[in-house]
């Protein structure tokens, strides 16, 4: 075998090897993801094996306060998208409360976000992460808030699948 051959032989190997690591490393990132679901409250339920700690670690590192000029533009589209149709409601709301809106307005769009990145999105998280948020307005009808959720549930799957 020539010295060419043996290079062509090898980087053909080398490659192989790392198509079998990506492989490796998406098959246990899809293990850990079904293994695991952060519900909207932050808690993790539903754990199977000793994945739990680093799963625990890697979810803690998730910072919710990005600085504005931090936000990606598929982050400000969610935003936007949270956003329609309540500016009255926003408007109406007492300054502490406007404050806490906002914020937890932005720790669900980030978390929205990170839900959109996967693969199989569940719908059902995201109305619930919508609810949850909307359920801060003081006095706000249930069918309102089922409502809402659900129609921007339906615009934030259309953003990802149209993009």
């Amino acid at each position: 075998m020539s010295e060419e051959s043996k290079k062509i032989f090898y980087k053909k190997i080398e490659r192989q090897e790392q198509r079998t690591d990506k492989r490796e490393a998406e098959n246990r990132k899809e293990k850990v993801e079904q293994q695991f679901e952060k519900s909207a409250d932050g808690k993790i339920t539903e754990t199977q094996d000793s994945d739990k700690d680093f799963l625990q670690s890697a979810l803690s590192k998730v910072s919710t306060d990005l600085h504005p000029l931090q936000k990606t533009a598929d982050l400000v589209e969610i935003e936007n998208i949270l956003s329609q149709g309540i500016e009255n409601i926003y408007d109406g709301l007492s300054p502490e409360k406007q404050s806490e809106f906002k914020k937890r307005g932005e720790e669900t769009a980030l978390k929205i976000s990170l839900l959109l990145q996967k693969t199989k999105v569940k719908v059902k998280n995201i109305i619930k992460l919508i609810k949850d948020w909307l359920k801060i307005i003081p006095g706000i009808n249930k069918f309102f808030l089922e409502q809402e959720a659900k129609i921007k549930a339906d615009k934030l799957l259309n953003l990802k699948k149209y993009g």
